[in-house]
């Protein structure tokens, strides 16, 4: 599910993310490009927003995408 498109630098950059929200993926295999470093640990999403929350979790798109997904969360709630 789209989450947000929005731009990562209102003038330094011209970079335009797209963040999505999925769920019910499987763990694969895979190998990752030589400048490519992945550590892939799952969290429950409750963690990860403390964890946004909290300033352990630094970088924009992260953030970004934790809260709108956190808010539709709520809305879907009632």
């Amino acid at each position: 599910m789209h989450v947000s498109t929005y731009h990562t630098s209102k003038s330094v950059v011209d970079e335009t993310a797209h963040l999505f929200l999925a769920d019910g993926l499987d763990n694969t295999e895979t190998t990752p490009d030589e400048t490519e470093f992945i550590d892939v640990r799952a969290f429950p999403f409750d963690t990860v927003l403390r964890m946004v929350l909290d300033g352990d979790i630094v970088d924009s798109m992260t953030i970004v995408a934790v809260l709108l997904a956190a808010r539709r969360r709520e809305n879907s709630r009632g």
